[in-house]
């Protein structure tokens, strides 16, 4: 059902029933602009609808929806569609929204648009790593539709190809933070501080009510699977460390929340790939992306087998993508980049176990829990282990990947002492 807008806060049908709508997500004048950025300073807007852009929970922190307009360019008068990628603040849900205004959260991409963005891509020349983005304003963004132009997600769990298209794509960004503090001669974090403040972890607030119910399932999952789950809560308050910059290695703008539907795929040899969704980021070594890419979406036996090669090509892409700069890029030795990434190996799981139960959920299951305000306030602020547990019993997947990152965690917390950390 197309619902055109009026400008009365009102809609009609294609059956002329009046329905209630929300124009303050965009106003006419508001996609009127998005148009002319995307199709030229000529083009007309006719009318616009706004729709929910799924059933299943595509993400967790905002809602999201498909803008689809009508237009016509300035040199004809043929009616045109085109369809862009819309993210809100999810006031459907006022615990979620709740969340996602007192964190900030929302307000963090919005920046990363307006004033990150744009310094990454001047005197960049490498392949693009995102999306086209229109307006960012307020509680609403608008992104070119990746899903009208040939990329698709792929499945939660990573292979080899996958993960290097990823690999990629983050390279490429990483790179571009380097062009640009080398053309600014400062760090990004100095210069758009409000930009970088913590988003994920933080030891208060309902962050911290969230990280700490996700420690209650590592803890769980553990006594299931007869291990001491005692060194647990305190191996995990390691990821509060980890998160900051680090003060002996470089850093760069990272995605830090590379998970699986984070990543949109075009097919190919190899594969394009583009990262989305930037509310989380932060300022850190490049090894911080590349062992949450490991955590968060490669099995272990992957991990353990292939991780070597999988970071080497991570490299050629960051050295190829330096060198397209004029004049070209000394980049950080490979050997700093192992050394980030064993150092942030510890943070990464730490952040796969409070991620992974959360985003491994069947997407029905997962729009189920997080729509109802009831159990979104239960499951995010107090305690997810039913949803959790119960889960594991009938998703083999979600099973096995759990289990597999609570028995590193266990490993790990065994011999806290010795393990590197960031410095």
């Amino acid at each position: 059902m197309e619902m055109m807008m009026n400008g009365s806060g009102h809609t009609k049908d294609s059956n002329n029933t009046m329905v209630v709508t929300h124009p303050e997500i965009l106003s006419f004048e508001n996609v009127q602009n998005v148009v002319a950025q995307s199709e030229g300073p000529g083009t007309k807007l006719i009318s616009f609808a706004i729709q929910p852009y799924s059933d299943e929970k595509l993400g967790f922190l905002a809602s999201h929806k498909q803008l689809k307009v009508k237009y016509v360019n300035s040199d004809s008068s043929e009616e045109k569609t085109k369809i862009y990628f819309v993210k809100a603040v999810p006031h459907e849900v006022p615990t979620q929204a709740e969340y996602v205004c007192e964190t900030k959260i929302f307000i963090k991409e919005v920046l990363f648009f307006n004033y990150i963005v744009p310094e990454l891509e001047k005197s960049y020349l490498g392949e693009r790593w995102s999306p086209k983005c229109y307006l960012a304003h307020n509680e609403v963004i608008v992104l070119e539709d990746l899903g009208s132009t040939g990329f698709s997600m792929r499945e939660k769990l990573f292979d080899e190809e996958s993960i290097n298209a990823a690999l990629a794509a983050l390279a490429r960004m990483h790179a571009a933070s380097i062009g640009a503090e080398a053309r600014l001669g400062k760090p990004l974090n100095e210069l758009f501080p409000e930009a970088f403040q913590e988003t994920g972890f933080q030891e208060y607030g309902k962050q911290f009510m969230w990280y700490t119910a996700g420690v209650k399932v590592a803890v769980a999952v553990a006594e299931q699977l007869g291990l001491d789950p005692s060194l647990i809560p305190k191996t995990c308050q390691e990821v509060f460390e980890a998160n900051k910059p680090s003060r002996s290695l470089q850093n760069v703008v990272s995605h830090a929340d590379p998970w699986s539907n984070n990543f949109m795929f075009k097919n190919g040899k190899p594969p394009l790939c583009y990262v989305v969704d930037f509310q989380l980021v932060r300022y850190s070594p490049p090894g911080y992306d590349i062992a949450m890419l490991l955590y968060l979406t490669a099995s272990q036996k992957l991990r353990e087998t292939r991780g070597e090669a999988m970071v080497r090509h991570y490299y050629s892409v960051l050295c190829e993508t330096l060198a397209m700069y004029n004049p070209p890029i000394e980049p950080p030795s490979f050997s700093s980049i192992l050394k980030g990434m064993e150092e942030q190996k510890l943070g990464a799981l730490v952040t796969a176990m409070i991620y992974l139960p959360t985003v491994l959920l069947d997407g029905a299951l997962g729009a189920q829990v997080m729509n109802n305000p009831v159990t979104y306030a239960k499951y995010v602020y107090t305690d997810r282990r039913d949803v959790v547990l119960t889960n594991m019993k009938h998703d083999i997947m979600y099973d096995t990947r759990i289990k597999e990152v609570v028995t590193e965690l266990h490993k790990f917390s065994q011999r806290l002492p010795t393990l590197p950390m960031p410095c």
